[in-house]
């Protein structure tokens, strides 16, 4: 009778604990038996701060599981630091998020696959995902081993690149490797040539040709089906230049050049200041030096500025400036004669 009673007590103070705070869930530690203090067992973690409180578990009587007492012992007052952490509290503590282990500094739950502590993961192959949030300081997995960005030099994969750009400071956008797996680039989908040119929804762009393989910094697109698309040497294209493969082959060339943008009839690259064409020029205005580049020199090949800068037209436009100082120099010969 007295066993039943004691049981019935333990059973309303978890209620009561779980009603007035936030009680954790269950967790197994081992050497937990009847009459086990689970705070010696399990292990209890470190919160520096001020104004916290500290973590305790609820002993076990006849269980052999145990109970964080009430987890908002983690975030109480201005906590600055927590140490200690381990599995079993993360467990206990989880609630419906998936942090069910510490991370490998024992300073935060993580939800990793397996256990961060090498020793109780034991034979489970770690992950790209699981180094990234057991030691954010060795993100990336080279082999069976979890290791720190700049010790890798090649083989790069989309995942380990989207894993140290993740953990860098400030955050990186550099989360594809290069065809060549030399390095980390910013493009827009991964730069593995068999997920890529097949449909539109993966077409190539200039940009990425020229980041994931700078030799072939140039697109194009095919002619059946017009879907697909390629990275290709700048010096396949003879027409059709556009201001992206322009840019492109510029930015490639060693030195770069300063020839961006596409001529208007698109047979060449030009060093004008802004796009060749209207719509994409927008409200730019256009110079001599401009429509020049873009529509060559040749007799009527309007190559000269309108005054306002809004079109290229055949003939020079007036000077405005020139057109005042006549205007200026016959009045002050009137009132000379007068």
């Amino acid at each position: 009778m007295q066993n039943k009673t004691i049981i019935i007590c333990l059973i309303i103070s978890q209620l009561l604990v779980s009603v007035f705070s936030s009680a954790g869930g269950q967790a197994n530690c081992t050497g937990v038996a009847a009459g086990t203090d689970c705070a010696s067992v399990c292990g209890v973690p470190t919160v520096a701060g001020t104004g916290t409180t500290a973590c305790s578990w609820v002993s076990s009587s006849t269980l052999t599981t145990c109970t964080v007492t009430d987890c908002t012992c983690l975030t109480t007052g201005t906590v600055t630091g927590i140490t200690n952490l381990n599995d079993q509290f993360c467990t206990s503590c989880k609630g419906s998020t998936s942090n069910t282990y510490a991370n490998g500094a024992g300073t935060a739950c993580v939800a990793a696959s397996a256990s961060c502590n090498s020793t109780i993961r034991g034979t489970t192959a770690w992950t790209v995902g699981d180094c990234t949030v057991c030691t954010p300081t060795t993100p990336a997995l080279v082999g069976s081993t979890c290791k720190a960005c700049n010790t890798i030099s090649s083989a790069w994969t989309d995942a380990n690149c989207a894993a140290c750009a993740s953990t860098s400071t400030p955050k990186g956008n550099t989360n594809f490797a290069n065809s060549a797996g030399t390095a980390c680039v910013n493009a827009s989908a991964t730069c593995a040539s068999g997920s890529r040119g097949t449909t539109a929804a993966n077409a190539w762009t200039a940009a990425d040709c020229l980041a994931c393989t700078p030799a072939t910094p140039a697109v194009q697109f095919g002619a059946s089906p017009a879907t697909t698309s390629s990275c290709v040497a700048c010096n396949t294209i003879n027409s059709g230049w556009t201001d992206a493969n322009c840019n492109s082959c510029a930015m490639a060339a060693s030195p770069q050049t300063k020839n961006i943008v596409a001529k208007a009839d698109g047979s060449a690259c030009v060093a004008a200041v802004f796009s060749c064409t209207q719509s994409a020029r927008g409200s730019n205005k256009w110079t001599n030096a401009d429509c020049a580049a873009c529509n060559g020199t040749a007799a009527n090949a309007n190559q000269y500025a309108s005054a306002d800068g809004s079109t290229c037209q055949a003939t020079q436009a007036s000077s405005t400036f020139s057109g005042q100082i006549f205007v200026s120099i016959l009045l002050v010969l009137s009132a000379l004669l007068i």
